[in-house]
This record gives C-alpha cells, sequence and structure tokens, in this order.
C-alpha cells in the first residue's frame, strides 16, 4: 500500500471473482492456501464495468511503457498467463510442470520448509532476532516493557482483509 505525495490514482481492477477474458479464453491466477497447497482460481463473474483490467494487465502495461518490449513481450503475457507460468516453471524451484499441476484437484502441495523442519541456516535451526520497534510508530510504548509480542495476520484474513469476526486459533471471538 502506498501514500502518495499530492496525487494518488485509483485503476479500476478486476477482482478474483470476476472472468479475466483475453484473447486466449478466461484466464486464472494461482493462489496458495493456509496448507502449501496451490491451486487454480479463476473468475466467473461478469465485471461491473467494461474499463476493468487485471492487475496483471496493469502492470504489464506500466512495464510496457517504462522498460519497451525488447526483452520481454508483456503483452503476450497479460494475454495468457499460461506463459506466465512457464517462465516461473523455468526459473523457481518446485514449479516444475506447473500449467499441468494446476489440472491436480485441489491443488499441489508446494512444500513448507518450516513445517519440514529444514532451515536453511548455519546451524540448520530456526533462528530468531529480536528487533526494537520504531517509536515513531509507537509513541506511547511503556520502555519497561521488556517484550512485545506482534502477530501479522488473524485467522480469517487474505491479504488486508479480515473477513471474520473469530481467531479460532487465538482463542478470539467476537
Amino acid at each position: 500500500h502506498v501514500v502518495p505525495g499530492h496525487d494518488g490514482l485509483i485503476l479500476p481492477t478486476l477482482g478474483r471473482t470476476e472472468r479475466d477474458l483475453q484473447a486466449t479464453g478466461n484466464q486464472f491466477i494461482t493462489v496458495e492456501d493456509s496448507f502449501s497447497m496451490v491451486h487454480a482460481s479463476e473468475g466467473i463473474g461478469i465485471p461491473l464495468a467494461e474499463t476493468q483490467r487485471s492487475e496483471t494487465w496493469i502492470v504489464a502495461g506500466i512495464a510496457e511503457a517504462v522498460l519497451g518490449d525488447e526483452k520481454v513481450k508483456w503483452r503476450e503475457l497479460a494475454g495468457d498467463y499460461n506463459l506466465i507460468r512457464e517462465h516461473i516453471a523455468a526459473t523457481i524451484p518446485g514449479f516444475a510442470d506447473f500449467n499441468a499441476k494446476c489440472d491436480i484437484p485441489g491443488g499441489f502441495y508446494l512444500g513448507n520448509a518450516a513445517a519440514e523442519l529444514r532451515f536453511n541456516t548455519p546451524s540448520q535451526k530456526a533462528e530468531f532476532n529480536a528487533s526494537a520497534l520504531p517509536t515513531s510508530l509507537f509513541p506511547n510504548l511503556d520502555q519497561d516493557v521488556p517484550f512485545t509480542l506482534q502477530t501479522l495476520r488473524s485467522h480469517d484474513q487474505y491479504n488486508t482483509t479480515i473477513y471474520g469476526l473469530d481467531d479460532r486459533y487465538r482463542g478470539v471471538f467476537g
């Protein structure tokens, strides 16, 4: 999220539930759930306005305007998300045959190093660090408190939206 200086620009973006119809057909994105399962997410709703564009289309348009298309064919990628997944499969471990895996009912298991107790650290164990909280964000912070625990996500939170009042993992209800 960005706080603009003088002017802000809000672009009419498609939501995940809306169809993203390109020349190659309705596009789907992939999402990873809480259990490290990656699966397709394809919108079926009719967009509210013809001016709405997918995030992929918007980013590709900006990239093409700024960088040109000599090295990367941005519009081709925006028109066929399978091409994006092919690039991901070729460069990121665990994503071989990405497009084919998207057809697996329920998704495919990406892996979870922490759950499998694999830590890429010199000790091969989980390592924790402490950092001071910025006083500009917490001006009333009690300096005598030696420890502040922060949680970064609620149970029913996706991206920045909380969809439920209950967080069963932390015993919060209401």
